[in-house]
């Protein structure tokens, strides 16, 4: 007889253990970041009201986008992303927490590259990304971000490998280990929907083009082919969850990514570093206005897609 059966999976039981212990942990922890983390928020908040901006616009998106506070967004703005399919564009999700540790990561290369720098920019990136998480109110989809980032990067760290499928798994055990009730809310679905989708669809259309076998943007239409290829494996995934939730499907969404998300992307980055600037030695106006031109411009793309 087999016994097999009697052999363990370490990686399961480690998610186990982890899962356990983040939830007995915690709360005790949040007792103590949380003051900090509501303090943090009101200050980033105060301070994107501060930049000089040039319209009324840029500070309640940039408000929602990096700090999950859409009060300031008008009812006009708010249904011209829902019509558009740029939703998720507007509410913080894990997409804004993947732009915020690349850029985090990128200004931590000045610790340099060796293994024992390359390890302590992991863990101070990590570290920010948690609190980031905590300061925003840790919603379903960036919480299912940081942790996936987290058993990527923990998997890294300890010099092993984790396919993306298999990161999502863990990620979803331990997200509801935590919280049961969460499978249950649109976020949840939708995020974890839209992940599976690029874990499983993405890579086959991915391959179907490739490209003139330069990198970036030496291959302009290859970087073009990716980003579509990401928007219909996530709306693939996530049309039934939609239609069941929303009673609604964007016709436009393609359009609405290919051109939104970049813009999105530049603008975020532009509005971290006011808010940066802003913190510290003020926000020149060279800096403020790019960032309002890049907020317009979002906006305006979504109204001309709205209107198709």
């Amino acid at each position: 007889m087999s016994r097999d059966w009697l052999k363990l999976d370490y990686g399961a039981l480690g998610v186990a253990l982890a899962g356990f212990l983040v939830a007995a942990i915690g709360s005790i922890v949040l007792e103590f970041i949380s003051p900090a983390a509501r303090s943090c928020k009101e200050k980033m908040c105060t301070s994107i009201d501060s930049i000089p901006f040039e319209d009324e616009l840029t500070p309640g998106l940039y408000k929602a986008m990096l700090c999950a506070e859409k009060k300031d967004v008008s009812p006009k703005t708010k249904q011209t992303f829902r019509a558009s399919g740029a939703s998720h564009i507007l509410a913080l999700s894990g997409m804004h927490l993947g732009i915020i540790y690349g850029i985090i990561s990128l200004v931590l290369k000045i610790i340099g590259n060796s293994p024992t720098a390359k390890k302590t920019r992991s863990i101070i990136a990590l570290c920010i990304a948690a609190f980031y998480t905590i300061v925003t109110g840790a919603g379903p989809s960036v919480f299912r971000a940081l942790l996936f980032i987290l058993i990527r990067e923990g998997a890294r760290l300890a010099g092993r490998e984790c396919s993306l499928t298999r990161c999502l798994v863990y990620a979803s055990t331990i997200q509801l280990m935590i919280r049961p009730r969460s499978i249950s809310e649109p976020g949840f679905q939708l995020s974890y929907l839209a992940t599976l989708g690029i874990c499983v669809l993405y890579p086959r259309l991915e391959k179907l083009y490739e490209g003139n076998g330069r990198k970036g943007l030496l291959d302009p239409m290859k970087r073009v082919w990716e980003l579509a290829c990401v928007s219909i494996s996530c709306q693939a995934f996530t049309a039934m969850a939609v239609w069941y939730h929303f009673h609604s499907f964007p016709k436009h969404f393609l359009i609405s990514n290919l051109l939104a998300l970049p813009v999105t992307q530049a603008a975020m980055t532009v509005g971290i570093i006011d808010v940066g600037l802003q913190s510290t030695f003020g926000c020149p106006q060279f800096m403020a206005k790019a960032g309002s031109t890049l907020c317009q411009t979002l906006v305006h793309i979504l109204e001309i897609v709205e209107k198709m």
